[in-house]
């Protein structure tokens, strides 16, 4: 085994490639009522690796060690496993990453609102970061937390002694890993450091600083750009300022991935439609030139997010840009992640008002069908989200969500219900948690799940085609027969909660 002054890494809920179907990630955040070994290898089975070296890890572990080997630090990603062996061996220091620490973001805080057990993601990481604190009486070494998500630790800060937690990074911006680097090389220099340090939205670094990853990330998970225009009052990214990478960079980055193995990819940003747009309107060349990029070296090309009005706005760069990726034998479906958040008008406006532009946001129930129905149409599936609870909420918002969602019963699609959470540094980060369903929800709730039953079995089997995904399939058949089976007892009880709350 090598040794490293500095170690990277994170529990097995996210150090893992989730059998490099990245959608099988959300698995993680479902509470423990299935035997736990069964959970695990279905959703998140370890990661291959060589003397505790992953081969991939999570997007954001791998920009804070590219950094770090940049600036001569000699730090590597490591396995959760292997996390006391590196101490063991001389480590000073343990940068840990996490998107949702104690089970507190959606859409773990909605599987767990009905189910007296805890998420996996969250036993997952107490279980590993309890590990390394019995390592603190026998071993000099300092732990580092960092990213987006650790607002969770201020509202858990008692916490923070209680794991010996050294140093808070909460970062909104590209000045996280630069950050972090100083952190470190001031540990390592035996100086002293802050115990939080706060950067602002727009912290930001001038693109020629950027320091491309060094080795594989999950899933070849790439980003292409930060921010976004439309500015959601739910939401932290809006707040960070648009800014697009090059395709130099981005190329480096697909590079990287190819070279060490990852034969299939993902453009990550806000919206993918929206690269190299100064606007909400798409930039149809600059779209396709990064597509036909990915696609050059991928077998395979996901996208993370994209917008509804963006993809109406501009039908045919969708017919361009799928005649690109989906060639029919290597790749026959495009997964993406959108929100539709809420069918309710009065809504989107009050917290949303630009999700719909170009388009006014009266429009927007019909922007949503309209886009499912061309996705659809190129194959292009959507896992949307919808925010159950938002403030300001009443039951005719509801019941227009609901409408909604049942309008879209015909397109492929999955559509996840999160309730509201207020999230980081968002213009609604100080307000009240939803928690408390009423009657009108469980109809909600209730035909977001129907929705699932109707296109998860025929997604499992367009999703995984290659005959090595046999058994991953069948267990997923199983799982799917068991909430079928059990469809009547979750609306009961659903409803016994919503009565509760009346």
């Amino acid at each position: 085994m090598r040794k490293f002054d500095v170690i990277l890494s994170t529990d097995r809920s996210l150090m893992t490639n989730h059998h490099g179907k990245e959608f099988l990630g959300f698995g993680t955040t479902m509470p423990i009522i299935l035997p736990r070994k069964f959970i695990q290898w279905l959703f998140c089975p370890p990661m291959k690796h060589e003397d505790g070296i992953v081969w991939q890890a999570p997007y954001g572990l791998r920009r804070i060690e590219a950094r770090l080997v940049h600036d001569g630090i000699n730090a590597a990603v490591i396995d959760p496993d292997y996390v006391p062996k590196y101490i063991e061996r001389g480590a000073k220091v343990l940068i840990i990453r996490h998107h949702d620490w104690f089970g507190l973001n959606p859409p773990t805080t909605t599987w767990t609102a009905f189910i007296d057990k805890e998420p996996l993601n969250a036993v997952l990481f107490r279980e590993f970061i309890e590990s390394v604190c019995k390592l603190r009486d026998k071993y000099d070494f300092k732990i580092i937390v960092t990213g987006p998500a650790v607002w969770q630790w201020l509202h858990m800060n008692d916490l923070i002694d209680k794991y010996q937690i050294d140093v808070i990074v909460d970062s909104n911006g590209d000045r996280e890993e630069i950050v972090v680097s100083r952190i470190v090389k001031r540990i390592l220099e035996g100086k002293p450091v802050p115990s939080y340090i706060k950067m602002g939205i727009k912290d930001n670094l001038t693109l020629d600083k950027l320091v491309p990853i060094i080795h594989a990330s999950v899933n070849g998970l790439i980003e292409i750009g930060r921010g976004c225009p439309r500015k959601c009052a739910f939401c932290s990214v809006g707040s960070r300022p648009v800014r697009w990478y090059p395709l130099e960079f981005i190329e480096k980055e697909i590079q990287v991935n190819v070279k060490e193995g990852v034969d299939h990819g993902i453009l990550s940003c806000t919206d993918v439609l929206l690269y190299g747009s100064d606007s909400v309107i798409p930039n149809e060349n600059a779209v396709l030139k990064v597509n036909m990029l990915a696609k050059k070296y991928w077998r395979q090309v996901g996208w993370s997010h994209c917008t509804l009005a963006a993809a109406v706005a501009n039908k045919k760069l969708i017919d361009a840009v799928t005649e690109v990726l989906i060639d029919g034998e290597n790749q026959k479906l495009l997964g993406v992640e959108v929100g539709v958040e809420s069918g309710s008008v009065k809504l989107m406006r009050m917290h949303m008002p630009a999700k719909s532009k170009p388009f006014p946001i009266e429009k927007w129930p019909e922007i949503v069908e309209e886009a499912f129905a061309l996705f659809h149409e190129h194959n292009i599936v959507p896992a949307a989200t919808i925010i159950v609870g938002l403030p300001g909420e009443d039951e005719d918002d509801v019941k227009a969500t609901t409408e909604l969602i049942k309008r879209l019963r015909p397109y492929r699609s999955l559509i996840v219900p999160m309730f509201f959470v207020p999230m980081g540094p968002s213009r609604l980060g100080r307000q009240e948690w939803f928690r408390k369903i009423k009657p009108y929800h469980v109809e909600l709730l209730m035909a977001c799940l129907d929705h699932a039953l109707y296109w998860a079995e025929k997604l499992v089997e367009e999703y995984m085609t290659d005959r090595k995904y046999f058994l991953i399939k069948r267990a997923l058949r199983w799982f799917l027969n068991k909430v079928k089976e059990n469809r009547s007892k979750v609306e009961q009880k659903l409803r016994e909660f919503a009565e509760a709350n009346t």
